[in-house]
């Protein structure tokens, strides 16, 4: 914490409240209630000094209105200048100058680097033209919605005409694109105007409509439809109006009772519900759920007619939460699975209860760090959380639309303690990171998007003392003892980059690590005051591929049938069992399938097999390996090893290969995978390539049982 900073600003504070000037009477704008009265000393009403909160559309209003109202006095000092200036300023341009002490000195670095970052006319000119361009459709014809189109595309082309931009010629853009916006009614009233104005002019009916008729139908639009919206208005209040005292009024009361039907306990058969009968209540909770599940009771609402699952109750149990009543809470420490079936079906139910027990411990710091964050529309500084125990780094939804990061799609699932899966990530981010107290450092981070990262941290606010060993140091959370929101959660992917050497164990307290970042602060603070906790704070998440999930899906819910073969593949099974044999080595050795032969007829005649498995050879040779080398080098290792294996033998001339027609050549190529890590090529020996005039390997093979 920056106690001279603090102290500093209590001084200007009271300076500000005790001066006899008028110019600084006090905080909340006394001093402007003076300054504006004429020579009759008229009482103006106070005026509020103006508010930023670094969104480009405001900064010119707020620059003209606060260099008229403080910057150009010379009656306030610097200092008192820029204090009003902060207390002007919220969010991104807040923080901005937040690190920026308030004395006579720093006002003018303070100012200038407000305008160099906000007074940028492109960045102003685009966030004008994405409001004009970006606002909603009409959905239907209405006073309010044609007011609001008029009036924020005026205020779009008056801001841009004051940066220096001439519209003069944007006519003919600006009414196409407001009149896409209008409802069908009004764009068929456009036409019919324009087509009564151009009537009333002798050979100009191909005239171009101009901006200005187009403001001038707006305007005369909605006020007619503010007439006939208030009359419409006034005679429905009309016929609700009470009578006078001279007109007979009456009123007919009409009732009507409803039979109620009276409740019956099922248990002591008393007239009140199940849930207050005093017997069921002393029942143990293995007996209520005994007695439940004999009389087909809900264990939910305990109403008969429906199971758990069809209960539309909303509520469920108030200890543990979970889909039972209360009543049927079984109050241990063990979880306790009950099994039930309701209303004879064969389908079952598993009840679970469970008692948590709260426990006692010290005020705990997670490390937590002050980041700044760039994008193209500028720096934004958020809370990240350093987590060492997470394989990835993460942002939150929330976050990544207020910064209007790009999304790539990425499906995995992400899991923690326990193996629990928490969440299912399907994009991620690229962002730029900074440090706020090391300005030479940045890296890029690649993060997943996920809906939220943990709550509120710390729940509840800490000590902020700290032993006198963290006295020199610069901490990577200066409001680490604060509940605030966590954005950014880095895992180990970043951490070996922002981790330096320098540790500070203090005898009592949390520990200190120097980091890019700053000095990061965890573990126990010591206080007077422990909490009593029911809940405890984990960040270590693994990510895995989402076919994981999905294929211990299927094979959970994959139903066991068994599978009657076909008679090609009853054939093949039986080829099989009748010629596969092992050599000495222990191998196997299968003969191909064929139809024919299985058939005892003569083996297919291939053709031209030799002509397409040369034509898939040259293709490797003169177009794939000349443009990758090392696929060629890889191709090449793979090639010999299936020689050594004996897998294949080499044939150096095409004399000394059978005839074609007594056997096929296979052709092969190569699929290239530079991502993995263990294999990059696979080769494909293609059995399904169909030479010309023949039929393929595949065709001519019995398909197989499938495995």
């Amino acid at each position: 914490m920056d106690i001279k900073g603090d102290i500093l600003d209590k001084i200007l504070l009271l300076e500000a409240s005790t001066s006899k000037e008028p110019s600084s009477s006090s905080v909340n704008q006394t001093f402007f209630e003076h300054s504006f009265r004429d020579e009759n000393d008229i009482h103006l009403p106070k005026v509020k000094l103006p508010e930023f909160d670094g969104t480009y559309e405001n900064w010119s209003m707020f620059h003209d209105l606060y260099t008229s109202m403080i910057h150009i006095k010379t009656n306030i000092s610097n200092a008192q200048k820029l204090y009003f200036l902060k207390k002007c300023l919220s969010g991104d341009a807040e923080a901005l100058i937040r690190s920026i002490k308030c004395t006579n000195v720093n006002y003018a670095t303070a100012w200038k680097t407000l305008c160099d970052r906000y007074d940028n006319k492109r960045f102003l000119v685009d966030s004008y033209l994405k409001i004009l361009c970006e606002q909603p459709d009409m959905q239907k014809e209405s006073s309010s919605s044609i007011r609001k189109l008029l009036y924020t595309t005026k205020e779009c082309l008056d801001s841009i005409s004051n940066l220096g931009v001439s519209t003069d010629s944007w006519d003919l853009f600006v009414i196409f694109l407001i009149s896409q916006k209008l409802d069908k009614s009004s764009r068929r009233n456009w036409e019919n105007f324009l087509v009564h104005k151009n009537s009333s002019f002798k050979n100009k009916t191909n005239e171009l409509p101009k901006l200005e008729d187009f403001f001038t139908f707006l305007e005369d639009s909605f006020r007619s439809l503010e007439a006939v919206e208030t009359k419409i208005s006034i005679h429905s209040k009309e016929k609700t109006t009470i009578p006078n005292k001279t007109q007979v009024c009456s009123r007919s009361l009409h009732t009507s009772k409803r039979n109620f039907k009276t409740p019956s306990c099922i248990c002591c058969h008393e007239t009140h519900y199940l849930y207050l009968c005093p017997q069921f209540k002393a029942f143990s909770s293995d007996k209520k759920i005994e007695f439940a599940k004999n009389n087909n009771l809900c264990l939910n609402c305990l109403v008969q007619g429906h199971t758990v699952s069809q209960c539309k109750i909303k509520y469920n149990c108030r200890i543990c939460n979970k889909r039972h009543h209360t009543l049927m809470h079984i109050e241990n420490n063990n979880s306790s699975s009950v099994q039930i079936s309701n209303n004879g079906t064969s389908k079952t139910q598993s009840l679970v209860c469970t008692d948590s027990t709260a426990m006692t411990v010290p005020q705990i710091l997670l490390a937590t760090a002050k980041v700044k964050i760039s994008t193209p529309s500028g720096d934004h500084f958020l809370r990240a959380l350093v987590d060492q125990g997470s394989q990835s780094s993460f942002i939150t939804e929330r976050c990544v639309q207020r910064l209007k990061l790009k999304k790539y799609p990425f499906n995995c699932v992400v899991s923690g303690i326990g193996s629990s899966i928490s969440n299912v990530c399907k994009s991620f981010v690229e962002f730029l990171l900074k440090s706020c107290t090391n300005s030479s450092f940045e890296t890029l981070v690649k993060a997943l998007v996920m809906s939220s990262i943990s709550d509120y941290l710390q729940r509840y606010p800490v000590s902020s003392t700290l032993p006198k060993e963290f006295d020199n140091i610069t901490l990577a959370d200066p409001s680490f003892s604060e509940p605030g929101n966590i954005d950014i959660l880095i895992g180990a992917d970043i951490f070996h980059e922002i981790i330096l050497d320098g540790v500070i164990r203090p005898q009592n307290g949390p520990l200190a690590q120097h980091t890019e970042l700053g000095w990061i602060l965890s573990g126990p603070i010591n206080s007077k005051n422990s909490l009593s906790i029911e809940n405890t704070s984990s960040f270590h998440t693994q990510v895995n591929a989402i076919d994981n999930s999905l294929r211990k899906f299927w094979e959970l819910e994959e139903v066991s049938t068994s599978r009657i073969s076909t008679p090609e593949e009853t054939a093949c099974d039986n080829y099989f069992q009748n010629t596969f044999s092992r050599s000495a080595n222990g191998r196997y050795i299968v003969k191909l399938p064929f139809k024919s032969k299985v058939l005892n007829e003569d083996y297919p005649i291939f053709k031209n097999s030799l002509l397409n498995a040369q034509k898939r050879f040259t293709h490797l040779e003169q177009r794939v390996f000349p443009k990758n080398q090392t696929l060629k080098e890889e191709y090449s290792k793979f090639i010999n090893e299936y020689i050594s294996l004996s897998h294949m033998k080499l044939k150096c001339n095409l004399q000394d290969l059978p005839p074609t027609e007594n056997g096929f050549i296979l052709p092969h190529h190569g699929i290239w995978k530079e991502s993995s890590s263990t294999t990059k090529l696979r080769v494909v020996f293609d059995g399904s390539s169909k030479p010309v005039n023949s039929t393929s390997l595949n065709e001519e093979l019995l398909p197989g049982p499938s495995l």
